[in-house]
């Protein structure tokens, strides 16, 4: 397999295992079960993602709960515990605990510190409706480039051709 080839191979195999994770952040993500879905040893699917993603299997899916859990309690009222629950740990103080050693402090009280940062972010995001019809749309003639995702939002049908 040439370099170019084996490195598109790599990718398509963890990009299949990143959106797995990132969709099962509530199950035991464990390295074995990973590497089935890439259909590859253990060993080797460790290697591979190691190398491409910069960091363990471990250590992405753990930033990854914080990342969800943190902006949770940012963005909702949703409880502690379910918030602990809905990224993956067993317990609420097992969440709390991991929590804390990412974050370097607790939960409750990183809510308590980031909520009103956010709202205040979010009411200045959002314009006036009389100031928001004001707004003229600019259209920008951008060269062509190549992406690997494109957010769609809407009907999907439309776009399929180009997929």
């Amino acid at each position: 397999m040439k370099k170019r080839s084996a490195y598109v191979h790599h990718m398509a195999l963890l990009i299949k295992v990143l959106i797995h994770i990132d969709q099962h952040l509530d199950k035991e993500l464990s390295l074995e079960n990973l590497a089935r879905i890439s259909c590859i040893s253990p060993f080797y699917f460790h290697r591979l993602f190691s190398v491409y993603m910069g960091e363990t299997l471990q250590e992405y899916v753990r930033r990854l709960r914080m990342q969800t859990a943190a902006g949770r309690l940012r963005y909702t009222g949703s409880s502690i515990t379910e918030i602990g629950l809905d990224v993956g740990y067993q317990t609420s103080s097992s969440f709390t605990k991991a929590f804390h050693q990412v974050m370097k402090t607790a939960p409750s009280r990183y809510r308590q510190k980031m909520q009103p940062l956010a709202l205040r972010c979010l009411r200045n995001t959002f314009l006036q409706e009389e100031q928001r019809s004001m707004l003229k749309p600019e259209y920008v003639q951008r060269k062509e480039e190549t992406v690997l995702f494109v957010r769609k939002v809407g009907d999907y049908k439309p776009t399929m051709g180009c997929l």
